[in-house]
């Protein structure tokens, strides 16, 4: 695991200028289009509620010629061709910082910028200079859930899975077919046994036999995101493994239900870890040392006693609030960047 560190961000101005490229509608737009106010009302009626967390912000403001522009940022994903020529030339013609998004899950590099791309699914091994890791869409899970209450330091640690993980015959299935989704499946499959295996700990699994995210960000009133919901709540620990991408969005949201991850470390970049003190904060799991999950998770439990068990969730709920909460999670990312590129200049 590496950390995706970055300079202290300096003083910015209330409100942000930001040129758009690729800024036509589309359902899965970059968060910072939705911020920017870059669509109009009929194309936000139709964003999931992932993407209705942004409208309310009035930090960026969306304008017509670069030449206006704090900096360059992109409407789509910065991994279209398209998007990332267009966006490559504005930033040597203009001058103008380049802050850009990659929405997808895919970790192959990105195309080079002079300038900051923040991606999902980075591997520390892999990652390039110009690269950052930014946050999953965590919403606000203490509001849905019904509040926050710190979970009570018991004896025994018990760790919480909900999710996606496929019977053993659709994976071989998958495998035949050359489907890329299938590594992570194998994966998940082998973290879930590993630890229901683990003696030091108490497991409480829900799993899945198909992906639900689709409908449930659309709908999060679904039984499925409500067992979610509750699954969360009911343990202290989340067990946190990537999926297609080298990432996890549960990672984040146990952040925002004040939680404490279970991290499964694939080779993972952390977002802001020069600020967030992650091995206090979470358990993070080798992947090459699985077998040894229960006794991991254990050796932190052990860690701690009722006060700063109750301590520690609440200061996992805060790193959510300000560092991963929409859309401060934005502000966070191209302040860093502005003040980055400003260093280099």
């Amino acid at each position: 695991m590496r950390s995706a560190a970055g300079p202290m961000f300096a003083s910015m101005p209330d409100q942000l200028r930001v040129y758009l490229v690729a800024a036509e509608p589309h359902p899965r737009p970059c968060p910072l289009a939705v911020a920017a106010s870059a669509y109009d009302e009929q194309t936000e009626a139709r964003f999931d509620q992932r993407y209705q967390a942004y409208l309310a912000d009035d930090r960026f403001r969306s304008v017509s010629d670069p030449a206006d522009a704090d900096f360059i940022s992109n409407g789509r994903d910065y991994t279209l061709a398209r998007v990332s020529d267009e966006a490559h030339r504005l930033v040597n013609e203009t001058g103008k910082p380049g802050i850009f998004f990659d929405i997808s899950d895919n970790h192959l590099p990105s195309p080079p910028i002079d300038g900051i791309v923040y991606r999902h699914g980075l591997l520390a091994s892999r990652a390039l200079s110009h690269e950052r890791s930014w946050p999953g869409l965590a919403l606000d899970l203490t509001q849905a859930g019904g509040g926050f209450d710190p979970f009570p330091h018991e004896q025994r640690p018990r760790v919480a899975f909900c999710g996606l993980v496929l019977p053993a015959m659709q994976r071989i299935w998958l495998q035949v077919r050359g489907k890329k989704s299938t590594t992570s499946q194998w994966l998940r499959a082998k973290v879930v046994s590993a630890a229901r295996n683990a003696t030091e700990i108490d497991t409480d699994f829900i799993i899945r036999d198909r992906y639900q995210g689709k409908p449930v960000f659309r709908d999060p009133t679904l039984q499925v995101r409500q067992d979610f919901l509750q699954n969360m709540a009911d343990s202290p620990y989340a067990l946190c493994v990537r999926g297609y991408g080298n990432y996890s969005v549960r990672f984040f949201e146990a952040f925002a239900a004040g939680r404490v991850p279970v991290l499964v470390d694939t080779d993972c970049v952390l977002p802001f870890a020069d600020e967030i003190p992650y091995a206090s904060r979470c358990v993070i799991v080798p992947i090459d040392d699985l077998a040894n999950i229960g006794k991991h998770i254990a050796a932190f439990h052990a860690k701690h006693e009722q006060a700063s068990f109750a301590k520690l969730q609440r200061a996992n709920r805060e790193t959510w609030e300000r560092w991963f909460a929409p859309p401060v999670m934005l502000h966070r990312c191209v302040e860093r960047a502005l003040s980055e590129v400003a260093c280099t200049r």
